[in-house]
This record gives C-alpha cells, structure tokens and sequence, in this order.
C-alpha cells in the first residue's frame, strides 16, 4: 500500500501561523524563525523587533506583534516611535517597548487608535500608574512596570483580564485593591504574577476565586504561612507555580504545601524557602512528572537534589545555585530528559548539557537587588523564557552569592539585543 507521507512544510500558510499564535511571540522570533526560510519569511510577515530607526520601513498593515526591546540612540522618541505604529500597523495585537522609550500621558490616549490591541507591556515617564493612565479597554493582557498609585485596578474594570504580571519598578499595591481587582477578573485569569511582600495570609484568600489559573507566580512572599497556602494550592488548573520567599513558612508547613501540590504542576519554583533535603521525597512523589525547577537560597544539599533530579524523569532544566562537582554534572548528563542546567562549579567541563553558571544572574543588569533566583529577580517580562547572556563564570567574584545586599546594578555586564539596563531608581 502506498501512503502520502506530509510535513509541516506540506501544510498552508494560514495553518501554520494558526499553529504559531499557541507560542511565545519572542520564541517565535527568536528561535522558530531560524528553522527554514519558509517559517522566517511567515514569521516576520507577523512579528518584528525593532533594532534601530530603519526597522521604521519594515511596519506594515499586516503586523500583530512589534518588540522594542533594545537600546539604539538612533530610535527617536516615544512619541515618533507611537505614531509610526499607529499609522502603519493599525492592526496590532502586542505592543512592548522597554523603559529606555517611557510613554507619557497622551501616548498612552494614543494607543487608544490600536482598537486591536490586546497586549501591552510598556513604561511610563512618570513612573506612575494611576486612574489617568489610559489602558486601552480591548487590552486582556496587561504588564504593569510601574507603582500602582490608588484607584488605577479600579480602573481596568472594563477589561477582560486573562493575563496581568508585576514586573519593571512595580513593587507594590494596596492590597484591598488588589482583592477587588481579582475577585472582578477571576473568571478571566489564566496568567497572574504579583509581588507579595505586603500581602498576608488572610489576602491570599482571594487567588481562591481565580480556578482558572494555569500560570500563579508570588515573588516575594515574607508573610505567607502554613495557614495561606490552602487557596494556592486548590487552584487544580495550575501549570506554572512560583513562590519565592517564603522565611514564614517553616519546614513543616513547607512539607504540607509539597504534599497538596496541585496535580498538574510542571513548572515549580520555591526559591528562598526552608525547602531542604528531606522535602526532597516528597516534591519527587507528589509532581512526577515535573519538567521545571528552581530551587535558589535554599538548604537543599547536592547529593539529595541530584536524587531528586533523578527521581524526575520528565525534568528538562534545573535551576540551582547549589555548588556541584564536576563528576555530578557528569551524572547528570545522563538523565533521560534534562537538557539544561544552572548551578556553580568549579574547574573546566565539558558536557552535552546546556550549563550555566548561577553566578551569571547576579551579574546582569536587568535583574533586581534580592536574593530569590533569576525569576523573581527579572526586569522585563519578555525575557522570563529566553536564557540570560552568558559571561565566562570566572568573571564575578563568589562573594556575591553571599552578599545578597549587594546591588546587581553596578557590576558591568554584556548586552544582547534583547535585553536593557535598569533604569535607577
């Protein structure tokens, strides 16, 4: 018998960017597009990263995704920069600008001209979010770089959240706000990140209601205890969890909060915790099939995560500033599924493994001044699944793994063309 063998490459244009709107726009661009030039060409007919002033010419009617995420003194201000977009892709759906190009009152009334809009993640002058600031009502997935001054939650009323994420300068909320902004989007939110160092157990009730959440991230939790946790962990949607800082939450509570894990977590992260080895068993019983992990200021020793790593057998990356030797890298070459590893080392090794050092996140300026691991420490939203620049490891001092004090800001780091310096504050 004879059988028609098709490829991706045999199938139609529009169902192949049917199939590229299910992935990250920045994966898109950055990785997807190298594949052939079939899928660079439909890509890039879509998305585009605009480098410099020339990249002016490439907008176009039919873009839906535009990135400005690197800083060239050619790009002139944001006002030129939003009246391009405006007039020659009147259609777009996402919009990121880094904070090198701050929007001001009246460019963020302009956008209101993007009636297709539904992603925005830009910065603001004033470094302030407040009920003057104009959010576009279509927009359902909303990076807030910014303090968020009173009555600003109030007024996204009107949209649809699916998505809202704490990154940039944003630090903090007034809680009660907060309560009412999730109890209104609840049906809604699929992706939430927060920073929580002024939440209480008693204001994590609220998460409750969101039971559609697949991706919950709480950087910065110094208050959660044994008695929060319940709401987290009823959410049984959830995919991607993150909670960080966690000083309250004791070696027991922590076992408690392991063992109600919702089912279908793969993405787990719970740096600056009380997580030791004798969690170890049970995180590996409870998530088998876990794909990611991230276990930074921790007390977990290395022979007991090579153990858990062992006992993982879907783990793809872990994420660890725990100190391996080289024979345990070598180990874990060896596991059937993992592909990337983070973590410090001595001495020079050759490995299959996609390994970087843990002292790299604390020489990038684009991270934050704690102490929480590389996901809690991100400035920019867009670089939360694109791997930071590498540098050789003997370039940092290893005091700095025990200086969490010291500011990440001042210490020189290479650029690529997708990521910026901190702004000051």
């Amino acid at each position: 018998m004879n059988y028609n063998s098709s490829t991706m490459e045999d199938l139609p244009d529009e169902l192949i960017l049917m199939i590229f709107s299910y992935i990250n726009a920045l994966e898109l661009s950055l990785v997807m597009s190298k594949v052939c030039k079939k899928w660079n060409s439909l890509i890039h007919s879509r998305i585009i990263r605009i480098k410099c002033a020339e990249h002016y010419k490439k907008l176009h009617k039919g873009l839906q995704v535009i990135f400005v995420t690197n800083t060239d003194l050619s790009i002139q201000k944001s006002e030129t920069l939003i009246s391009y977009v405006i007039r020659l892709s009147p259609r777009l759906r996402e919009l990121t600008i880094n904070s090198d190009f701050p929007l001001d009152k009246n460019n963020f009334k302009s956008l209101s001209l993007l009636v297709h809009l539904r992603h925005l993640d830009v910065f603001a002058k004033k470094q302030v979010l407040n009920r003057d600031t104009h959010i576009n009502p279509g927009i359902n997935s909303l990076v807030v770089n910014e303090t968020i001054s009173y009555a600003f939650l109030a007024s996204l009323i009107q949209n649809k959240m699916s998505s809202f994420h704490m990154y940039g300068r944003a630090d903090y909320f007034i809680p009660r706000e907060m309560d009412c902004f999730l109890t209104i989007h609840a049906a809604q939110l699929r992706d939430l990140t927060l920073r929580c160092s002024e939440m209480t157990d008693a204001r994590f009730r609220v998460l409750a209601h969101c039971v559609n959440l697949m991706s919950l991230q709480l950087y910065t939790c110094p208050m959660l205890t044994k008695h929060g946790i319940t709401p987290i962990v009823s959410l049984l949607a959830l995919q991607r969890l993150h909670i960080t800082g966690t000083v309250l939450l004791r070696s027991r509570g922590l076992l408690e909060l392991i063992g109600r894990l919702p089912p279908l977590v793969n993405d787990l992260n719970l740096s600056g915790s009380q997580f030791d080895s004798s969690h170890c068993g049970a995180l590996a019983s409870r998530l088998p099939r876990l794909r990611v992990l991230e276990l930074w200021r921790c007390r977990v020793e290395r022979a007991a995560l090579l153990k858990l790593a062992r006992r993982l057998p879907a783990l793809t990356r872990l994420d660890t500033d725990v100190e391996l030797k080289v024979p345990q890298i070598k180990e874990l070459e060896r596991h059937p599924a993992l592909t990337k590893l983070r973590c410090r080392w001595k001495g020079v090794v050759t490995t299959s493994l996609s390994l970087t050092s843990s002292l790299q996140v604390y020489s990038g300026s684009f991270l934050r001044n704690s102490s929480e691991g590389p996901s809690a420490e991100l400035f920019y939203f867009w670089t939360r699944d694109s791997p930071l620049t590498e540098h050789p490891q003997t370039s940092l001092p290893t005091q700095l793994l025990d200086n969490p004090c010291l500011g990440f800001k001042n210490i020189p780091c290479e650029q690529n063309d997708y990521m910026t310096p901190v702004d000051s504050d």
